[in-house]
């Protein structure tokens, strides 16, 4: 039987491999992050992110006995489902093509709306992401005259790239990247954020305590932010 081509992720493909080689695609490590290959789609729309769950902690013991041995752990997988549908079309006549020597053919037409940006630009948004900051603040007192503290959303939001940790980060910080999930960096230098705040995200209404934040070498280019998903 003949191969069956899969047009969209050669063609995927190929717009990544183009404009990561002329240094437009900013977003290609991400693209081609090594979590990628953890995931599990199931259909078209749906992905599912593996979940690790420790059943149990340490027991008590007796000595010069041996105990048995079982699965103190579960695979549990996170799903998720793609809502949003992006396309591009457009009709071309074929004496247009003719009369203007190829130069209206559907080939130059699609690189030329690739040239633009458009389709860059598409690919970036993406893989970039829209979060709030929140804030464990006073709001108000009880009866007692006591503070009562809630978390507090910042009205404006971070905008930067969010992905998966891989578990083989090469840090310095190894013991708060070890109970980290996933890293946000943000362009934003001047965001007052610490591992006191927590990252929520309104699209997912998922809300991730932070670990750890990071000036790399203090160059002030980017922040990252290391966090961990609220069960």
């Amino acid at each position: 039987m003949p191969a069956i081509l899969n047009y969209a992720e050669a063609y995927q493909a190929g717009l990544q491999q183009r404009y990561a080689a002329n240094g437009l695609l900013y977003t290609q490590k991400l693209w081609n992050s090594p979590s990628n290959s953890v995931l599990k789609f199931s259909g078209t729309k749906t992905i599912k992110v593996p979940k690790l769950l420790i059943k149990n902690g340490r027991k008590d013991r007796t000595r010069r006995s041996i105990t048995a041995v079982e699965a103190n752990y579960e695979n549990q997988w996170e799903t998720y489902e793609l809502t949003n549908e992006r396309y591009w079309s457009t009709l071309v006549d074929p004496i247009d093509v003719d009369e203007t020597q190829q130069v209206t053919s559907i080939a130059n037409i699609t690189n030329s709306f690739d040239d633009l940006f458009e389709q860059i630009q598409e690919i970036e948004v993406v893989m970039m992401a829209t979060f709030f900051v929140e804030r464990y603040a006073e709001v108000g007192l009880n009866r007692l005259k006591e503070p009562i503290y809630q978390w507090q959303r910042d009205s404006d939001p971070v905008n930067g790239w969010f992905d998966m940790l891989t578990g083989d980060e090469a840090s310095s910080t190894n013991s708060f990247i070890a109970e980290s999930s996933h890293i946000f960096v943000t362009e934003d230098v001047t965001l007052d954020i610490s591992s006191q705040c927590r990252l929520y995200n309104n699209k997912s209404g998922l809300t991730f305590e932070i670990t750890y934040v990071d000036n790399p070498v203090e160059l002030d280019h980017h922040l990252e932010i290391y966090c961990k998903r609220v069960v």
